[in-house]
């Protein structure tokens, strides 16, 4: 380990922040408090840092992923703000700010940030990826389209770059072209988590039930267990309705997790959530649903207290609402509430979330403004030469 302008405490903090998350996606079933302890243990190493080297950013973006983790999304922008006011140039901490920036619901100085960074940063391919990511928060599949394209044509042996770009062109129903760059990918790195997940993926949005049974056997099969691994079966078995097969994953995900009353739901684990009181329903264990549903209440809270991520929030108090019998709050503001969230138009009236409301003329009409919407875009980016055409 090169340790820095830190000394012994540049090797030790980055391993034991890996350590942690590591143990958070895997193992641990308090992770809240482990990644408590490594604030704690962060915030000391901080001082060493920066007085060590006042201008060492990385320091300051270590901390702020480790507010991340604990859902204080306002301490950690003020963090990474500090990272960025020293190192101005910092790149990665850029990055992370602008997530963080969406996250906490300053829109306009995100939107900021994201031209600066592709003014200055287009021929770096992470930078183009984050900047993909962060249109499809906003909506905008032609854009992100033509940005995954770009961090492709950057790096084209990344197989996650490939497999985002084949994802939104799955999205746009352009199978064709999404096979092929999931083809590439493949080529390139057989074994990338992306590329063993691309199967069932697919089948889900094309609707075949059975080869999307086979692709998840698979992708059990040749995928070691992690969390990450239960919540990604979990929400694919969810939306292909095998609830049954579904409630061990959801429930294995939720155990690892250790989410309990008080503390911040991780942003990595919010599909899950909804996923299993769906799937608890579907399956008889109203009393799980009724639990899960609960502690949801208390997030939806905490959220609208903060003030931070006010869609995600009105999003999940609209399907609580939704899922007790009322869907007006959901059926009332659903084009604002479904942008960014993945959810296509083919899709949608399949997904069991939905299911109280797909008679609803409401949820019809913005099923029916997706689906054209995607043909839209997918008539203009069907002009736009995909890489390795």
């Amino acid at each position: 380990c090169d340790p820095g302008p830190m000394g012994a405490v540049g090797c030790e903090y980055p391993m034991k922040a890996c350590q942690v998350q590591a143990r958070r996606r895997n193992e641990s079933r308090q992770p809240s408090d482990e990644i408590q302890r490594f604030e704690d243990y962060m915030r000391r190493s901080i001082a060493v840092a920066t007085e060590l080297n006042p201008s060492y950013s990385p320091a300051h973006h270590w901390l702020s992923l480790s507010y991340t983790a604990l859902g204080q999304y306002d301490q950690a922008v003020e963090t990474m703000r500090k990272g960025l006011e020293v190192d101005p140039e910092y790149v990665t901490g850029k990055r992370v700010m602008l997530g963080l920036l969406r996250i906490s619901g300053r829109h306009e100085e995100a939107d900021g940030l994201a031209r600066e960074l592709e003014r200055d940063h287009r021929n770096n391919a992470l930078v183009i990826s984050s900047l993909t990511n962060d249109a499809l928060e906003r909506g905008d599949l032609i854009r992100a389209v033509r940005l995954a394209a770009q961090a492709v044509e950057l790096q084209p042996r990344a197989a996650h770059l490939r497999n985002t770009l084949a994802n939104l062109l799955l999205v746009l129903n352009d199978v064709e072209r999404a096979d092929r760059q999931a083809e590439i990918a493949r080529q390139h790195s057989p074994r990338a988590s992306s590329v063993r997940l691309w199967p069932a993926q697919r089948a889900l949005m094309v609707q075949d039930d059975n080869a999307l049974e086979r692709a998840i056997d698979e992708f059990l099969e040749e995928t070691p267990q992690s969390r990450e691994r239960d919540a990604q079966t979990c929400s694919l078995l969810m939306a292909g309705r095998l609830f049954e097969r579904a409630m061990n994953h959801c429930r294995n995900a939720m155990d690892k997790l250790g989410w309990e009353r008080g503390k911040a739901l991780p942003p990595e684990s919010l599909d899950v959530v909804p996923a299993l009181i769906v799937v608890a329903g579907k399956t008889g264990d109203d009393e799980l649903a009724r639990e899960l549903t609960a502690l949801l209440e208390d997030e939806v809270q905490r959220l609208k207290a903060t003030g931070l991520d006010p869609r995600q929030a009105r999003f999940l108090a609209a399907m609580i609402r939704m899922h007790r019998g009322d869907p007006e709050p959901l059926l009332s503001d659903i084009s604002e509430l479904l942008v960014g969230r993945g959810f296509s138009g083919s899709e949608l009236p399949r997904n069991p979330l939905f299911e109280p409301v797909h008679d609803d003329p409401r949820f019809i009409a913005e099923v029916k403004r997706l689906q054209e919407e995607a043909e839209a875009a997918r008539q203009e980016i069907d002009r736009i030469e995909m890489p390795g055409e």
